[in-house]
């Protein structure tokens, strides 16, 4: 039996608007049963993807595509690692794409996707972006807490969300006080939570410099802090330990490599060191490469300041 070519050529449209994917059902309204889906992937026009999607023959799918199929596939949300590429992370790569979908089943795979399931509220922890429903930043930080994934992947995560203010500290607070005591991957989030305390992480980095500073036991600094004088805004430093007039800026080579940055930050660093503070600065070598060596300059800068303030 002949397919309709104007039916055909509808729904290549429609798969185009889909980014190369159809669904059974979509295929219905247009009325193309199962049996013609399955001749026009016998003839190299679609491409079975999973149960009931097709795919368009030559679309080469990019992660994001993956992802959307397993949603159209599973009429779930994107979760997990999947939510965190969604979030425009790179600090996972998942063989396969995630999605939660709202039932009482064990977590499978299906159709090259992982389907995992919650009895929580989906609309409660999700939100839309991209036209895809997705978790939010904070449930997408429990859920790969739950996962098990190493802690320099979960304070990449974070710290890219913080940046990108895509969630803030006062949010994280907030989420942390309405976890269940014992929930899964709770003593993870809370953990995870602490480095933040309170200020803005601006970069992968600072999030990085602040596990540094904390593991060698030296007291937390202010964030983004602001320095002004006689009322007058003088500048906002990465760092800071206010109280004794030490700041610890840190050269990402991502954002002080053109040459107008680096005038504009030796001007800064001029106007704070003449109004008495010791400036510090820190690479990613420094802090990746020989974070005792700079615990060590950072401990002696501290303790002379205190030194010179207590006199």
């Amino acid at each position: 039996m002949a397919t309709d070519p104007t039916r055909v050529h509808r729904l290549m449209r429609l798969a185009e608007r889909n980014h190369g994917l159809i669904t059974v059902g979509e295929a219905a309204r247009e009325r193309i049963d199962r049996r013609t889906l399955a001749r026009l992937a016998q003839r190299g026009v679609l491409v079975r993807h999973s149960r009931g999607l097709y795919r368009v023959a030559g679309h080469r799918p990019t992660p994001r595509d993956e992802i959307r199929a397993a949603v159209v596939a599973t009429a779930g949300v994107v979760s997990y690692e999947s939510a965190a590429i969604w979030w425009g992370s790179d600090a996972f790569k998942p063989d396969k794409a995630h999605v939660t979908v709202s039932h009482r089943r064990s977590p499978k795979s299906r159709g090259g996707f992982v389907v995992h399931s919650t009895t929580r509220e989906i609309d409660r922890v999700t939100v839309v972006r991209d036209g895809v429903r997705v978790t939010t930043p904070v449930q997408t930080l429990l859920d790969l807490c739950v996962a098990g994934h190493s802690a320099e992947a979960l304070h990449r995560f974070l710290a890219h969300c913080l940046s990108h203010r895509f969630v803030t500290p006062a949010q994280i607070e907030r989420f942390v006080k309405q976890l269940i005591r014992r929930a899964p991957g709770g003593r993870r989030f809370r953990s995870l939570a602490q480095v933040t305390g309170g200020g803005v992480v601006d970069s992968q980095l600072e999030m990085e410099l602040l596990r540094v500073l904390e593991a060698a036991g030296i007291p937390r600094p202010a964030l983004q802090h602001r320095v002004t004088h006689e009322g007058r805004f003088v500048a906002r430093v990465d760092t800071a330990w206010p109280e004794l007039r030490v700041v610890l800026e840190i050269d990402g080579y991502r954002y002080h490599s053109d040459p107008k940055t680096f005038v504009s930050d030796r001007r800064r660093q001029n106007a704070l060191v003449s109004l008495g503070y010791k400036v510090l600065r820190a690479t990613a070598d420094d802090i990746r490469g020989d974070p005792a060596g700079l615990c060590r300059n950072v401990n002696g800068v501290l303790a002379r300041a205190a030194s010179a303030r207590a006199a």
